[in-house]
């Protein structure tokens, strides 16, 4: 059984979730957390397709404008296989092509690791540290 996502189904979930960060961000209470962005599904239709959609790449270049903070998850959680994820072997690829491509791009972001806990305590000093109070922050993982 083929999961793959057609490019044209990879660009309205892009589509679909910039619209709902949109309408879920006039309800925030300070912050709106987003675990997953254009850019996760620019990169998602980059691996299937090998040349996603323009549109959907000028998403996933113009997302990062969207965010006052992106925390990059670290894979040091274990690994919860399950029909609709693309496999353990790929998360870790996919994670250093995003921390590697968050630098490149000059794009600011903090790594959390540890216990959940853990996270949440890092992710809340960093929200903190922020001189403005951010509406939407990106939480990337993969």
């Amino acid at each position: 059984m083929d999961r793959r996502l057609s490019p044209e189904q990879l660009l309205h979930i892009a589509q679909i979730q910039n619209q709902w960060e949109d309408a879920a961000e006039t309800n925030a209470n300070r912050y709106l957390f987003c675990d997953t962005n254009a850019f996760t599904t620019w990169h998602f239709a980059c691996h299937y397709h090998t040349t996603p959609l323009p549109e959907l790449s000028k998403l996933a270049h113009a997302s990062w404008q969207r965010y006052d903070l992106v925390v990059l998850c670290d894979n040091d959680i274990p690994y919860d296989d399950t029909w609709e994820r693309s496999g353990d072997a790929n998360r870790s690829e996919f994670q250093q092509f995003l921390n590697q491509y968050l630098l490149a791009h000059g794009i600011s972001f903090i790594k959390v690791s540890g216990t959940i806990e853990s996270r949440e305590a890092q992710v809340l000093s960093a929200l903190t540290s922020l001189n403005t109070e951010p509406q939407q922050a990106a939480a990337a993982s993969c």
